[in-house]
C-alpha cells in the first residue's frame, strides 16, 4: 500500500531493498511514550539532547504503527545502519504529520477575549474583586 502524506505516512526505502512505512501521529506518540515511560515532548528533548534510546524509541514507534512486528532493537539497527535515509524519512514524516498554519489561521480554544492562558493552556483565575460597597457581616 502505497503511504498517505495526510495521514503522516512516508515511505523509508533502504539500501537492501526493503521498504516500510513510517507514520507520525497519535498512535507512533502513545507507542513511544507507552515504550519511553515519559511523555512525548520529554523523549522528543532528550532525543534531540542526544539521548539514542530515545531517537530509536521515536523510530520504532513511527515503524510500529504499521509494521508491529520489528522489534526495537531491529528499528535500532536499521537506524544506526542507515542513519541519512532514516532521519530524511524521519523529517518528511513529521513535517507530513503536522499540518502547517495558515496565515490567519487562530489556535484553538475560548474565543473570549481577555486574559491569555499560560503554557499549560489553563486560563487564570480572576482577581476582579466584587462590585458594590456592601460587605457582608463578619462570621462568629
Amino acid at each position: 500500500m502505497t503511504p498517505n502524506p495526510m495521514k503522516g505516512e512516508t515511505p523509508l526505502k533502504l539500501s537492501d531493498g526493503r521498504e516500510f512505512t513510517l507514520v507520525s501521529g497519535f498512535r507512533a506518540f502513545v507507542i513511544a511514550e507507552k515504550s519511553y515511560g515519559a511523555p512525548i515532548d520529554k523523549i522528543q528533548a532528550d532525543a534531540e539532547a542526544g539521548y539514542l534510546s530515545a531517537g530509536a524509541t521515536i523510530f520504532h514507534a513511527m515503524l510500529a504503527v504499521k509494521h508491529p512486528e520489528i522489534t526495537i532493537d531491529e528499528a535500532g539497527e536499521i537506524l544506526f545502519s542507515e542513519t541519512a535515509a532514516v532521519m530524511t524519512a524521519v523529517g518528511e514524516a513529521v513535517k507530513n504529520g503536522s499540518p502547517a498554519a495558515k496565515p490567519g489561521d487562530k489556535k484553538p480554544g475560548n474565543a473570549q477575549a481577555g486574559t491569555s492562558s499560560g503554557r499549560n493552556g489553563v486560563k487564570r483565575a480572576s482577581t476582579r474583586k466584587p462590585s458594590g460597597t456592601r460587605r457582608s457581616a463578619p462570621s462568629r
